[in-house]
C-alpha cells in the first residue's frame, strides 16, 4: 500500500501521507 504512494523514491519530495 505504501509502495504505491511511496513511488516517489525517484523524487526528493516527502510522502503525501505526511
Amino acid at each position: 500500500m505504501f509502495k504505491v504512494l511511496y513511488s516517489d523514491e525517484v523524487r526528493p519530495h516527502p510522502p503525501p501521507m505526511c
